[in-house]
């Protein structure tokens, strides 16, 4: 009957707090020659910022989370002076750190942790005595250092300061150290460890982090290893541990002690010295591949037939497992450290040693080497030339033009690089150039050798060597780390790394003050930005001149150009991007060039922004069937985006193309465009869920971007959209209800969320779902709202409760809502009695459901005489029987609507009229 109208009342705001979880994240500090470092252990890491003020360091991190500063304050630590959380809320949280007037810092993010580094504002110092307590985690990754042979080298000049002994390098990536005292470095000779036994035994040597793990293959020898040497009260006791099958041994060795082994079988004597062998053969790794799975299918293979066994254990500090292979000769050892997807490889000076990454890892004894694989093959780089990297991101996006027109005259630019000269000859030459200077490094002081190893670096970043450049660079500086203040050594290892591909460490160096002199160091910064997608940034620092470009060599120049013209587009600017397109044409002349397919790619977006539309489509369509995989995938994308601008292709037909694509490429910004596309093109259909899904896994393919932080703004925007807007109007409740579950950490805080959390509840009572209508409501009414918003959240609750025949509930609800608007005090008295009248007529009609009719029309007795009130009156006594009163309620109804013999009567007087003669007849 009409009464249901009743209960469609005032549509109200829901106050909501956004659901957010604080992360743990752990602080702590270590103590190193040249440094202090501060770790954040965050379980993902979210976008931070490091700013100086003064003798302050802010760390801005963009992410709630909860962090005790207290293993910083609680230390005497070198360059930290204070520590403080300046502030803390649901989106974010900022540290400060005063630091010593004069001090350098740089900052770095790896493997779920941010890395922050203060130097020493006077360089190293004595840590013979500084406590750390640090926690035990991976290993450090290091380098093979080149081989070398006896042969005289050409010189360069070096800082002619006197070289301290060799210190063994911090990696970018972060050092942990268990917790001990740092031994300081003994001025001693080398120290031996002995173990002897009557039968022969097998063993795996190897360090990890300060700690000497030293394996036997046999159970029952059972004398423990003797330390001989001068200073052998320095060092502590032997670990001892139960191994199946074996029995291990561990000691904490100095930093920067090198270990070596002599004899074998019966007889073992390891040598521990400062001094570093250049004797020392190793075995190394060697890959297999399975052609027919080009993404994994590969084994690692350590040529060996001297083994015994292959042992497994636990580190006891860090719980990682090691897994060792044995031998019975001193000679059959792996070398150095390595780190792969699935393994790494431990520094081994006998033996092999590894530690896993995933579970099935198999090590397999055969009769000539020992193969290492798991099932389906490791994934391992397949064995070729390190080509310059190629440009990330489809060329779609205009950013605003400060660019001005190029001058006539161009005044001299300062250089730092002088890649022709440094070419020697090129990659003809190449080998043997390596080959005389590495031959004379061992005849050499320690200058000497530094010269050498900066000319090698020289050599491979002029012939596009970048990743050998990076390991000569690195071996220099482990020996001269003063080198590091150098601007020629910055500039070096910024333009390796940019072509190298390591952007971030890229920039890091070029961006430091030392370099801003060199205006030419502006191109590298300008390549360096354009990989990491900050295309503004970069259009901004890049000289507007191609003038020193062009004294480049082709390998350097060709890619660097292409990075250019890239730059250029995105800022807009056809006219000089065309004309370095023109000069890489006459330079790309051979089809097979590895960087044609990007010309090509290059050359349709500016006939595109030239609006040459058909070129562009001709272009790309072309590139599709190239053989250049990126390209391939790069030109498909630009290619589907132009045709949808221009109306070729519809939804549908886009949905199709980019899902084809969309496990075309995998595993940077490029995947991550994809993705995001596609998400797009299911939110342009309608298909709410799947787009924001897709997007929400694209944001986290290339997390820390540039592009991923804009997707996650898109995907909260579109979500607030949905909810907020008419758009829900046209969705499901049922998907509704699944998109608001499977997304509401996007809620939005304050009134705005309220409006979502109501529409939805709105969405869901509109379809009968009154049941999670009524638990949105709820937890907003007993857990989230207070004052007024709670009085209004809760009377709409129960009317949803009484739709939902739930009579009870409804009471408990106006119970609530009663006592909240007797805790109110600054409300008008008009509002109130307004409040206080729908809880009465809700009260009523649940009175009514509960049997209890006369005390509901009691109830509305003392009520003013509205309509509302007079047409509720008689829908409770017609819903019970009381055919008088409700003949009396229905004809005050009828008064009330002066309704006159010479007028007609409208459907609602008609039916109030034949409803009253009903129940005078009753």
């Amino acid at each position: 009957m009409m009464a249901r109208n009743i209960f469609i009342l005032v549509m109200v705001l829901l106050w909501t707090l956004p659901a957010y979880a604080q992360e743990e994240v752990n602080v702590r500090a270590g103590v190193h020659p040249s440094y202090t470092r501060i770790v954040f252990d965050w379980p993902n890491v979210p976008q931070y910022q490091v700013q100086k003020e003064g003798d302050a360091l802010t760390v801005a991190f963009q992410s709630p989370a909860r962090m005790d500063l207290a293993d910083i304050l609680k230390r005497d630590l070198p360059n930290i002076s204070d520590a403080a959380i300046l502030s803390s809320d649901a989106n974010s949280i900022t540290v400060s750190i005063t630091i010593p007037p004069g001090s350098r810092f740089r900052d770095f993010s790896t493997d779920g942790r941010v890395i922050l580094d203060i130097y020493n504002p006077d360089g190293e110092q004595n840590l013979a005595a500084i406590k750390t307590d640090t926690q035990p985690v991976e290993p450090e990754k290091t380098e093979p250092a080149p081989e070398v042979q006896e042969q005289p080298a050409p010189q360069i000049d070096v800082p002619s300061a006197e070289l301290p002994v060799a210190e063994e390098k911090q990696t970018e990536e972060p050092q942990q150290t268990v917790d001990s005292e740092i031994l300081a470095l003994p001025e001693i000779d080398a120290h031996s460890i002995l173990l002897s036994a009557t039968k022969s035994f097998g063993m795996s040597v190897f360090q990890r982090e300060n700690w000497l793990w030293l394996v036997l293959d046999d159970p029952t020898v059972n004398i423990p290893p003797q330390l001989d040497g001068p200073n052998k009260d320095k060092f502590e006791e032997f670990q001892k541990y139960e191994v199946t099958g074996g029995i291990a041994y561990r000691i904490r060795l100095p930093e920067n002690f090198y270990v070596y082994a002599k004899g074998g079988g019966l007889t073992w004597d390891i040598v521990v010295t400062p001094y570093q062998s250049q004797s020392r053969n190793p075995i190394g790794l060697e890959r297999e591949f399975d052609d027919s799975d080009l993404i994994r299918g590969a084994s690692l293979v350590w040529p060996s037939d001297q083994t015994r066994k292959v042992l497994e254990f636990k580190d006891p500090s860090i719980g990682d497992t090691i897994q060792v292979v044995t031998t019975d000769f001193s000679d059959v050892y792996s070398g150095e450290a390595r780190e792969f997807v699935e393994l790494s490889k431990l520094n081994s000076a006998v033996g092999l040693a590894l530690i896993p990454k995933v579970d099935d890892i198999e090590i397999s004894r055969l009769s000539d080497r020992v193969m290492i694989t798991r099932p389906g093959g490791l994934a391992l780089t397949r064995p070729k030339d390190f080509r310059a990297l190629e440009l990330n991101q489809q060329v779609d996006a205009v950013i605003p033009n400060p660019y001005l027109e190029e001058a006539q005259n161009l005044p001299p630019m300062t250089r730092i690089y002088n890649f022709a000269a440094w070419e020697m000859g090129g990659l003809q030459a190449l080998d043997e150039n390596q080959t005389l200077l590495m031959a004379g490094i061992p005849n050499k002081n320690q200058n000497g050798q530094v010269t050498d190893l900066i000319t090698l670096a020289k050599l491979n970043i002029a012939n596009r060597k970048s990743q050998e450049a990076l390991g000569f660079l690195r071996v220099a500086e482990d020996m001269f780390p003063d080198i590091e203040k150098s601007p020629e050594y910055l500039a070096l290892r910024g333009a390796a790394s940019t072509m190298a591909g390591r952007h971030d460490d890229a920039l890091t160096d070029l961006f430091r003050e030392e370099l801003e002199p060199f205006e030419e160091v502006n191109y590298w910064k300008a390549y360096a930005l354009a990989h990491v997608e900050d295309w503004q940034q970069a259009f901004q620092v890049m000289p507007k001149r191609s003038d020193v470009l062009k004294e480049y060599p082709d390998q350097i120049r060709i890619p660097a150009t292409l990075a250019m013209t890239e730059v250029l587009l995105r800022g807009g600017e056809p006219e000089m991007a065309d004309a370095l397109l023109n000069e890489m044409g006459e330079l790309l002349e051979d089809q097979q060039n590895p960087e044609n397919a990007a010309w090509r790619y290059l050359q349709g977006e500016m006939e595109r922004q030239k609006g040459n539309v058909g070129d562009a489509i001709d272009i790309w369509t072309e590139l599709i069937s190239d053989k250049d995989d990126l390209y391939r995938v790069k030109s498909s994308l630009a290619l589907t985006r132009l045709e949808q601008e221009q109306e070729r292709l519809d939804t549908d037909g886009v949905i199709d193309r980019l899902e084809a694509l969309r496990y075309a490429w995998r595993g940077d910004q490029l995947e991550t465009l994809i993705n995001y596309r596609l998400a797009m093109a299911y939110v342009d259909k309608g298909d709410f869920l799947k787009g924001l899904t897709l997007m929400r896994n694209a944001a986290t393919f290339t997390p820390g971007t540039k592009i991923s932080e804009e997707i996650t703004q898109k995907l909260t925007q579109i979500f607030r959209d949905i909810f907020a807007n008419d758009v829900i109007a046209n969705i499901s409740p049922l998907d509704a209800i699944s998109l608001y579950d499977e997304f509401k950490e996007l809620t939005p805080p304050g009134p705005e969320g309220d409006i979502v959390t109501l529409k939805l509840a709105e969405r869901l009572a509109s379809a009968d779902l009154l049941g999670r209508a009524t638990e949105l409501l709820q937890t907003q009414v007993t857990r989230r709202l207070s004052g007024e918003e709670k009085v209004k959240t809760a009377i709409r609750l129960a009317g949803i409760q009484l739709l939902d025949d739930k009579p009870n509930g409804t009471m408990r609800t106006l119970d609530l809502a009663e006592a909240e608007l007797e805790r109110i005090t600054n409300i008008s008295s008009a509002l109130r009695s307004e409040y206080d009248t729908e809880v009465s007529l809700l009260r009523a009609r649940a009175l009514s459901d509960l049997g209890k009719t006369g005390a509901a029309l009691t109830l509305l007795s003392g009520l003013s005489g509205d309509k509302n009130v007079m047409s509720l009156k008689a829908d409770l006594a017609w819903k019970d029987g009381r055919w008088g009163d409700a003949a009396d309620f229905i004809q005050d109804l009828i008064y009330n609507e002066d309704i006159a013999l010479n007028r007609p009567i409208n459907e609602y007087q008609a039916e109030l009229i034949l409803s009253r003669a009903i129940a005078l007849n009753l």
